[in-house]
């Protein structure tokens, strides 16, 4: 259980660097039809590394773009300051929001493991599960790479 919420608060995280590009681009959020490509591509991999025939394919497709979607509706943090630059009040609305956040993401987890165990073996739920993760991490860590290579490239100016 613990890792289904780890899995998830990383995907929360990692939607946070598309939105905050977005958001430089004077866009309101990441532009849906790039994320429900990404969630889509993501599908198709999970899907080929498990073996799965043509019609488990498309069905565990379609699960996982709408559990993809029923996340998205959370929502990320709702301040994007450093704790210490919260007055008290703020802090503890973030707090609480995090925690309905999570309780939220737990209950779509919850629904959506009753829907791929309609099609899906529990090894293959438990496979697909560990190879999402590997994707979230995997593109994690090509954000922060990014950050980084931005930041540096932004501190060298200012010399």
């Amino acid at each position: 259980m613990k890792t289904l919420i780890h899995l998830m608060m990383l995907l929360i995280v990692a939607i946070s660097p598309i939105e905050a590009s977005a958001q430089q681009k004077h866009r309101r959020g990441p532009d849906p039809a790039k994320r429900e490509a990404l969630a889509k591509a993501q599908a198709a991999e999970i899907a080929k590394k498990l073996n799965l025939n043509d019609e488990l394919t498309q069905r565990y497709t379609e699960t996982f773009l709408n559990c993809q979607k029923d996340i998205w509706k959370i929502g990320g943090p709702k301040y994007h300051m450093r704790p210490e630059d919260l007055t008290e009040a703020q802090a503890k609305e973030e707090n609480e929001g995090r925690l309905k956040s999570e309780q939220k993401f737990l209950n779509i987890r919850k629904k959506y493991y009753g829907e791929y165990s309609k099609f899906l073996t529990q090894k293959q739920i438990l496979q697909a599960n560990r190879l999402e993760k590997e994707m979230i991490d995997r593109m994690m860590k090509q954000a922060h790479k990014k950050h980084d290579a931005k930041r540096n490239k932004g501190q060298k100016r200012q010399k």
